[in-house]
């Protein structure tokens, strides 16, 4: 069966069933659906298009920003128009070569200048891998959390070790879905 929560990526409309494809983490399934009822693969094509594009001219950005080619560090980045949701915030222990650091966690530069447009972060499930950078990046790019209740309780749990405030943190119940922008529906 289905682990974890299902992102539902709502380009503007449904105009037919859409198509399904996994991201990165391999946990979360995401469903793209757009006006032009193009499939997912053209989607995706059309992000790594080396076209300019248009004013009016809206794509699906996926944006690894950690876990690929990697065990750990898991998030990956969702952007649509105004719009950006970042799936998990994990960490990983150094390795041997990298003396005097504690964690490494993923490269948030996108996302510090694109902050305004951070719309939530959803987490997926609760080990290291995708919650361990949590206190750090809701330090400097805090947004709505969204999550089931045990893996919020362990990301709270990190912000209130680290001393984070002023985060919401959303519980989701299995099966469940919230809309988080217009462009963004997540399913759990």
């Amino acid at each position: 069966g289905h682990v974890g929560p299902r992102f539902r990526v709502a380009l503007g409309g449904i105009s037919k069933r859409p198509q399904r494809f996994y991201t990165m983490t391999g946990r979360t399934l995401v469903f793209v659906r757009s006006i032009q009822a193009v499939d997912w693969k053209e989607a995706f094509m059309a992000t790594r298009s080396k076209s300019k594009k248009t004013d009016n001219e809206k794509r699906l950005r996926i944006i690894p920003l950690g876990g690929l080619g990697e065990v750990g560090k898991n998030m990956t980045v969702f952007e649509y128009g105004d719009d950006i949701i970042a799936v998990d915030m994990g960490s990983i222990f150094p390795r041997e070569d990298m003396p005097g650091v504690d964690l490494v966690i993923p490269d948030t530069t996108y996302l510090t200048k694109n902050a305004s447009r951070i719309r939530a972060y959803v987490i997926t499930h609760g080990h290291e891998d995708h919650i361990g950078a949590s206190p750090y990046i809701l330090r400097n790019l805090p947004a709505p959390v969204y999550g089931t209740r045990l893996t919020l309780a362990l990301v709270e749990h990190k912000l209130k070790e680290h001393r984070v405030n002023g985060i919401q943190l959303n519980v989701i119940q299995p099966g469940d879905s919230v809309k988080i922008s217009d462009s963004f529906e997540v399913e759990f």
